[in-house]
């Protein structure tokens, strides 16, 4: 559990700096439209 919070706080951290939903799915596994979903979610979750 420990290492899924951490990548989770190491993505939303890349995302922080500026990185392109592209360059984040890389490192993390995942495709741009899945971050993008992410993103979302989170963004509509806190206004």
């Amino acid at each position: 559990m420990a290492s899924v919070m951490s990548a989770l706080a190491e993505f939303e951290g890349d995302l922080l700096r500026g990185h392109s939903y592209r360059q984040v799915g890389r490192l993390v596994n995942l495709s741009k439209n899945t971050v993008l979903d992410i993103v979302k979610r989170s963004r509509s979750e806190n206004p």
